[in-house]
């Protein structure tokens, strides 16, 4: 029975999305979790008071701000109690809950350890999350969880629940412990790109995903504009590109220093785990990396390695069988890292004073940051990308263009990452050089160059600045909110065009809404600001224009930054929005740098329409046809093409229709890049099918063309030259009979590491979801449930569940990954046997997913099912010797481990 009164409700209808949610909701809670995705502006506060009253308990309620917080109350007042005041049985207090208490994540930590909220000591962690530096003591826990208990409350909800790190997370999970409530957790940003550890932690606390609402269906119902993204490339000046490769070259001098070190090379030599390899089993299993970095730095001068490592890895004794990479950086930088970095063992207690002269060597260069050794993308690099003034121009460039094309109807945001305030000068004329990225260096760079007469404004923590026009505006909305205050506001000395408006604590909040509003009416065309208007809660539908000026890669907090702008705007019924992410090049190195491996990994984490001619809505940097090979001519093509497309508004509503209707739902998938043979590191990039067919044609068609040949020469040879043509020929034929031979062994090795791996994974598919089925962790019908996969023209092999709940096809996705993926830990592996060409045998090792691992029945039954749809197989348990033995074996032998970091297993999202 619920606690809540029955003339509770909802005042308007559900649209389609939530429904479907809703109407699911008794098999999502099957497991006590509820597990929503959905993008900015998909309703999700409404939707999880509605599950608050389905559930019919007392609840609490946890929002990442204060203004998000005073949200959920005021949603809950009006739209489903309809009234002005607030409802007594609310409480905005931990300390003091009732039938509904909503307060903030902070707020409850506080509470928890006997604090004020907001007394922290905080400490960055990366660009925009940050810890406690204290640790937590959780005196107060006993005490919140007793008021919690009394009042019944048996229903938490997590509002952006992505927010939750390290100490705070631990507040969380021990009051969770304590009441085991139902847990509804919804979020517009899942961290996607966190820690196994923390993504892990992330799913223990919300459950498995259990619904996603996707952009798609919210621009087919009109909740979301059409809208697309945009890259602009820009490449350093002069200046910082010769400091960008003074450090490189700088490098590797360090890098050959480094490696023919005399104290380093005696650390390697006398580790145990080198000395005695099968009395260190453990450790090795515990750090293979390590291991494996040790033994290729010995090989690179030419030190003998041990007959022991050969038993270890289950490997006859010869070298050649002991297939090591060449000692490049990565190599370096792992072995460095365990060597500096020991906090006890073997170097520390052998080669404390060693490692502190090399640290110092290392953190002087600035190769080491923290605990982050980078010989090829140090900080030092990633700091002159980051700060490029190049990218100023970039940010007029796009400003201007986005003017010329809607001219006054332009709403355009700049987001970037720090105020800057030695540019704004004390004088009668401000041409101080622009040096650095900030906010008010991008409102120098468009102010000096305003030749449209756009309205600029500056939105930050600390500083406001309007155009005049927008002054008066200002003042009267300020007198209605504090009648019996006057406003401190100035002209600046450098150009009375313009005011400024110092920001406090206790103004800051007021003035946000009043500039949101003066950018909404038009007084401000053009606002830079920073993450005051990053964070969730800020809204602003007239966002038409997006420049992300920023360096934060975080899906979490790119997404945020996006969802400002793809809001409708009941003002302007047919608004599109173009979002501009600016990467300044790195022309020193073949993949672009450090800020395009940024843009990668934002753009893997939000879908949007295809660009080339398949078009369609998918994830990734690919979409919008970014260059494979970033050079000067491909990036400044590729610029240019982007300002024709950008150009080109009105065609946004026509091309996401043409792709919402290709497709009925957002597919979470396994993609599985095809890689080519190398001589360690196993794959890359290949069609396997194509691959070997070409191999198989292109050896047949060498062997008949040299039999051919040899014939017609053999003939031509015997009759001029008689008896020595003939043994001249006879050397010919062997020759190439050993030159033939050789490649025939090849083509056939290959074709044991490359057959089709489409077939693999669709009967390893079919394996699991047998195994799930059977032990009722899937509640489909196995007849209800099929694996697809299928490969693309590049070779990359997809997979996915058709059929179940969402839930389902999260969790196989997510098995299947840890099938396939480089092997950790896992408490099974199955070593696949199998005959290639009936000739080769052939061993591949893959871990059991944890899930199936948690008991022997379950790692059992998929062994079976595998025997049964893929083939033969052996089930291992490594928490053995025996076991452990084999796993570095695997760890070592396995496929998966020879993918590279750019094309390793991923997760992603396509509209089918």
């Amino acid at each position: 029975m619920s606690v809540f009164s029955a003339n509770i409700k909802f005042k308007y209808p559900w649209r389609s999305y939530q429904q479907r949610v809703l109407d699911e909701l008794s098999s999502h809670m099957d497991d006590a979790h509820l597990h929503v995705i959905a993008p900015p502006g998909s309703g999700k506060t409404v939707l999880g008071l509605e599950v608050m009253l389905r559930l019919g308990e007392p609840t609490l309620i946890l929002a990442p701000t204060l203004a998000i917080r005073n949200q959920w109350i005021q949603r809950f007042t009006e739209l489903f109690v309809q009234q002005q005041d607030v409802p007594d049985y609310i409480s905005k207090d931990i300390r003091h809950p009732k039938l509904i208490t909503v307060v903030t994540y902070q707020g409850l930590h506080a509470a928890c350890n006997d604090r004020k909220e907001g007394n922290f000591k905080l400490d960055y962690v990366d660009e925009t999350d940050v810890v406690e530096k204290a640790r937590s003591n959780f005196l107060n826990l006993p005490k919140i969880l007793k008021g919690l208990q009394e009042q019944a409350v048996q229903t938490f909800i997590l509002d952006e629940a992505h927010h939750l790190k390290n100490e705070w997370w631990q507040t969380l999970d021990r009051l969770k412990k304590g009441i085991e409530p139902k847990m509804v957790g919804l979020t517009a940003t899942p961290p996607y790109d966190v820690s196994g550890l923390e993504w892990s932690r992330y799913l223990d606390l919300n459950g498995p995903i259990d619904a996603e609402i996707t952009v798609p269906e919210l621009i087919q119902q009109g909740d979301l504009c059409p809208h697309q993204d945009y890259v602009y490339c820009c490449q350093p000046t002069a200046e910082e590109l010769q400091l960008i490769r003074s450090y490189r070259t700088r490098a590797v001098e360090l890098f050959e220093e480094i490696k023919n070190d005399e104290n380093l090379i005696r650390a390697i030599s006398t580790h145990p785990s080198v000395v005695d390899p099968l009395a260190n089993e453990f450790k090795i299993h515990e750090n293979l990396a390590f291991y494996s970095a040790s033994l290729i730095f010995l090989r690179s001068h030419s030190i003998e390695i041990s007959s022991l490592h050969f038993e270890l890895l289950g490997i006859p004794h010869r070298e050649e069988d002991l297939q090591l990479p060449d000692l490049d950086f990565s190599w370096m930088e792992e072995l460095l890292r365990n060597y500096l970095f020991e906090e006890k063992g073997f170097f520390k207690d052998h080669f404390e004073d060693e490692r502190k002269v090399l640290l110092n060597r290392l953190r002087r260069l600035g190769i080491i940051e923290r605990r982050s050794i980078k010989f090829e993308q140090g900080t030092k690099i990633l700091q002159k990308l980051h700060a490029s003034v190049s990218k100023l121009t970039a940010i007029e460039h796009i400003s201007n263009f986005e003017f010329g094309i809607i001219g006054r109807s332009l709403r355009q945001v700049i987001l970037t990452d720090f105020v800057r305030k030695e540019y704004l000068v004390n004088s009668p004329e401000n041409s101080t050089p622009l040096r650095k990225i900030g906010v008010l260096p991008i409102f120098e760079q468009l102010r000096r160059n305003n030749r449209n007469n756009k309205k600029i404004g500056v939105l930050s923590g600390t500083i406001v600045i309007l155009p005049q026009a927008a002054v008066d505006p200002l003042r009267t909305a300020y007198q209605l909110l504090n009648p019996s205050e006057s406003l401190y506001i100035k002209p600046l000395v450098f150009d009375t065009a313009y005011y400024m408006i110092p920001v406090t604590d206790q103004s800051r909040d007021w003035m946000v809404a009043i500039v949101t509003r003066l950018f909404e009416a038009g007084e401000i065309e053009v606002l830079i600001g920073t993450k005051a208007l990053r964070g969730e809660g800020w809204d602003a539908p007239a966002i038409n224009s997006l420049i992300l000026a920023s360096v934060v890669g975080s899906f979490v907090s790119s997404n945020q930054m996006r969802g400002r702008a793809i809001r409708t705007n009941l003002n302007v019924p047919d608004k599109t929005s173009n979002i501009w992410h600016i990467a300044c090049v790195d022309s020193t190195v073949a993949d672009g740098g450090q800020e395009i491996a940024l843009l990668r990994r934002r753009f893997r984490n939000f879908v949007g329409l295809v660009e080339d001619e398949r078009g369609g809505i998918e994830n990734g940097l690919s979409r919008i046809a970014f260059p494979t090979e970033v050079n000067e001519e491909n990036i400044t093509q590729f610029n240019k093409h982007s300002f024709v497309l950008a150009g080109q508004r009105s065609r946004l509503p026509q091309k996401w229709n043409e792709a919402i209707a290709e497709g009925t739902q957002l597919l979470e998938e396994i993609k599985l890049p095809f890689l080519e043979p190398d001589a360690y590191q196993g794959m890359k990039a290949a069609e396997m099918k194509k691959t070997i067919g070409n191999m198989v044609a292109s050896l047949g068609s060498a062997v008949v063309f040299y039999l051919e040949w040899s014939t017609q020469i053999s003939m031509k040879m015997m009759k001029w030259l008689g008896a020595p043509g003939g043994t001249l020929m006879m050397g010919m034929f062997a020759v190439g009979t050993v030159f033939f031979s050789a490649r025939t062994m090849r083509t056939f090795r290959y074709y044991a590491k490359y057959r089709d791996i489409t077939k693999d994974i669709y009967k390893i598919g079919n394996a699991l979801i047998k195994t799930l089925c059977k032990n009722g962790i899937f509640t489909t019908s196995l007849k209800d449930l099929r694996v697809l996969t299928f490969a693309d023209r590049e070779g990359a092999v997809f997979c996915h569940l058709d059929g179940g709940t969402t839930y389902e096809k999260s969790l196989f996705v997510q098995m299947i990954q840890e099938v396939v993926e480089p092997i950790n830990s896992p408490r099974y592996i199955i070593i696949r046997k199998s005959l290639a060409l009936k000739v080769l045998r052939q061993y591949d090792y893959h871990a059991v997913p944890e899930m199936l691992s948690k008991r022997a029945a379950l790692a059992n039954d998929f062994a079976s099912f595998w025997r049964e749809e893929v083939g033969s197989c052996e089930l291992i348990f490594t928490k053995n010797m025996a076991g452990r033995k084999l796993l570095i074996r695997s760890k070592v032998a396995a496929l998966a481990n020879h993918f590279s970091e750019d094309t390793s297993v991923q997760h992603v999202n396509i509209w089918r």
